[in-house]
């Protein structure tokens, strides 16, 4: 892009943009520090060209607008690929859309030129006719609607409305007068004013929620780095420790050959008797006594019940006791009949679950218990991105029956904006689930439309 034109609110910022670029290159030139982020660049120019301000004359005869025009001929004369071109408020002072055309085939030729141009406007039709041109590109200083006060912030991508009546109404001009002023203006240009202003809202909110998954994302990896490291730390104390086991091994079993050896050489000589066959046997539970005892199996729950929730650890299944017969306990987890030793289960204690309020209504229908001591590795959220419809619904619905069993209220179900198909299919099967209560838009008063918040029953 070699042509940049910004428009936004008058008082907004935009000729404030421009002399902030024009100084910060020539700083740049001049080899000074430039007060700007470490990955700022700036362009290497031999000459910069600059019309801001009004430079009307009687004496010479010139307009505003007169002025103007004698300022951009000289840069369409002079410019080249090495130049900068600074234009305040391009084509103003005289018809709008003799303005416009005028100052649309200026940009046009200085971009055919190679120079590098700013330039800042009002008119609507610059604003269409610079978002179809393949060379340049809008631009929109933010404007708070709230308090109607700048923020001073340039957006790439957008033309800004220039929020002339917001401004007036401000500034203390009668409604009445406001309201006639809407009137002559038409109802379409009204219209695609406040379309702008919807617009530069939404850009706030997605460069909002671009700001805060780049602060995820950071964290993630952040955390990943550490489970990396972590992992790593655990897998060379594995290695040391079985090292260290190999040789304590090796150690022991030396010994028993060497204590063997001497045993089968003292039954020769004593001609093996009792004495003998109980000394070598006592040198062997020696050897043996210093290996390390095997870990005790943990006791199960001692005072299971039939109906109590259990889980079973090594099957990730979960259920309730059936049968109790001595140390077997009967579990029907998932639909199965399961026969299990005691030690195998742990209890699943009952906690509350509190009630939330809103559409959904009391959740005291939910349930009312959760694993007792490991997480249960049910994820809470689901991106689907990328995937097909079918494959997408099936890892819903799995999850959905993972889900429920283990109390969670609700998840998340990550499926992107996109075309809004695979948005559009997940929310009308999740309407007509059972399993589910209801469904909203993620994000803070449902502004993040990639993602929907589902609601367990």
């Amino acid at each position: 892009m070699r042509v940049l034109v910004i428009s936004g609110p008058n008082a907004g910022g935009k000729s404030v943009a421009l002399k902030t670029v024009g100084v910060l290159v020539m700083l740049a030139q001049c080899g000074w520090d430039v007060p700007a982020r470490e990955d700022t660049r700036l362009p290497l120019v031999r000459r910069i060209f600059v019309d801001l301000g009004d430079e009307q004359s009687i004496e010479s005869s010139l307009s505003s607008f007169s002025a103007h025009l004698s300022h951009l001929q000289r840069f369409l004369q002079e410019a080249d690929g090495r130049s900068l071109v600074l234009c305040d408020e391009i084509g103003a002072g005289t018809d709008p859309q003799e303005g416009t055309a005028l100052a649309f085939t200026v940009l046009e030729q200085l971009a055919v030129r190679g120079a590098l141009v700013l330039a800042s406007t009002h008119y609507g039709l610059l604003k269409a006719a610079v978002h179809d041109h393949p060379a340049m590109i809008n631009a929109a200083m933010d404007y708070d609607e709230v308090s109607l006060a700048p923020r001073f912030r340039l957006r790439l991508g957008d033309p800004g409305a220039s929020h002339a009546f917001d401004i007036a109404a401000r500034v203390g001009l009668d409604p009445p007068l406001l309201a006639r002023a809407r009137a002559m203006v038409g109802q379409e240009r009204y219209q695609l004013e406040k379309l702008l202003r919807e617009l530069a809202a939404r850009a706030r909110d997605l460069a909002a929620q671009e700001a805060e998954l780049r602060t995820r994302l950071d964290a993630a990896q952040a955390r990943e780095a550490q489970l990396r490291e972590q992992s790593t730390e655990l897998a060379r104390r594995y290695e040391a420790e079985r090292e260290s086991l190999r040789q304590q091994g090796q150690e022991l079993l030396r010994e028993a050959r060497q204590r063997l050896a001497a045993a089968v050489r003292e039954v020769r000589v004593q001609g093996g008797r009792q004495e003998t066959v109980d000394s070598v046997r006592a040198q062997i539970q020696a050897v043996a006594s210093r290996l390390p005892a095997p870990p005790a199996p943990e006791p199960g729950p001692a005072d299971l019940t039939v109906g109590d929730r259990v889980r079973i650890a090594g099957l990730g299944l979960q259920g309730r006791v059936v049968e109790i017969r001595g140390d077997k306990i009967g579990v029907l987890a998932d639909g199965l009949n399961v026969s299990i030793d005691r030690s195998a289960v742990a209890r699943l204690d009952d906690v509350a679950t509190p009630a939330s309020g809103g559409a959904g209504g009391s959740r005291e229908s939910a349930v009312a218990w959760t694993w007792d001591h490991d997480d249960p590795g049910i994820p809470c959220e689901l991106d689907l991105r990328g995937l097909q419809v079918e494959e997408a619904w099936l890892r819903v619905d799995k999850l959905l029956d993972r889900a429920l069993p283990v109390g969670l209220a609700q998840l998340t179900i990550i499926h992107g904006m996109g075309s809004g198909r695979l948005r559009d299919q997940m929310l009308s099967r999740l309407a007509a689930d059972p399993r589910v209560a209801r469904c909203h838009p993620a994000g803070e008063r449902g502004s993040n439309l990639g993602a929907t918040v589902v609601h367990l029953r």
